[in-house]
């Protein structure tokens, strides 16, 4: 029995010999162990869009602005998991084309793949572009949108990865976060509802006409020269905190932290709540 645990060990200790320098003679760059096929495919669309459905399950999504009024999606994916792009009855469509079982077990696969949409906002006569709708779902990987301001409504959900809005406004914005931390920067709404299981929140100088509604299970909810009429804001573990434009009338609840807010008698609802955490908002001058 000993001899056999030596054995093993040797064993171990020369596969993990091997494998160091395997990796070391690649300079430890784990991309050059992927053996797939990479392409760019791009599309282009002059016809009239007005809505846009995305569903991919393991690439970058990033969503700006064309300099024309030509809207155009590159992808950058692997030759045996490229992406049907369609658009039929003003709807422009992104979606994983389906794939052999055997081909979605690949433990060699280090570079991301991404879709990049570029949407007019102007058209041909420079008048502005409306949208109704962009509804995006994705498994692994994040969603960035910038400068992106014709959207009545924007629904993202994402299983794993991060996502980023950056001045974007919208009539309606839902986002559903698994995994990944959410961050807003100058995004203008009526109402905005973000939900997250697992990954912090963080408004930058971010307005709701009307509600922002944020609901966390593990994760920091922080707001920086934010406001809205009413703010909803619950956390399980984690602390919420930052700064608003406007007075507020808070309801706060805590089990364990510390809440310092202002006191005041006006101004919208603000209810915020967390399990584990402490709650501090302070109010400053627009």
């Amino acid at each position: 029995m000993k001899k056999a645990l030596i054995i093993a060990s040797c064993l171990l200790t020369a596969g993990t010999l091997v494998c160091f320098a395997t990796i070391a003679l690649i300079d430890f760059d784990f991309r050059k162990l992927d053996n797939n096929m990479y392409i760019t495919n791009t599309y282009e669309f002059t016809e009239k869009i007005n809505k846009v459905y995305i569903d991919t399950s393991t690439a970058d999504i990033e969503v700006l602005p064309s300099d024309d009024d030509t809207a155009k999606i590159v992808c950058f994916e692997r030759e045996k998991s490229t992406h049907a792009v369609t658009l039929s009855n003003e709807t422009l469509k992104i979606e994983r084309e389906s794939q052999k079982w055997y081909e979605n077990f690949n433990f060699f696969n280090f570079r991301t793949q991404k879709i990049t949409l570029y949407l007019p906002q102007k058209d041909a006569f420079l008048f502005k572009k409306h949208y109704s709708s962009l509804n995006i779902n994705c498994t692994t990987g994040d969603v960035d949108i910038s400068d992106i301001n014709h959207f009545a409504d924007i629904n993202i959900d994402i299983t794993t990865g991060d996502t980023k809005l950056n001045n974007v406004h919208t009539v309606n914005l839902n986002i559903k976060s698994t995994t990944g931390k959410i961050n807003l920067n100058e995004v203008t709404s009526t109402k905005t509802e973000l939900k997250s299981t697992t990954g912090k929140v963080t408004l930058k100088d971010t307005f709701a006409h009307n509600l922002i509604e944020i609901k966390v299970t593990t994760g920091d909810i922080t707001f920086e020269n934010c406001d809205a009429s009413t703010l909803n804001c619950k956390t399980t573990t984690g602390d919420i905190k930052g700064t608003l434009l406007s007075n507020k009338i808070f309801y706060t609840d805590t089990t364990t932290g510390d809440v310092q807010v202002p006191h005041s008698t006006e101004g919208g609802l603000c209810e915020l709540k967390t399990t584990t955490g402490s709650i501090k908002i302070s109010v400053i001058s627009k």
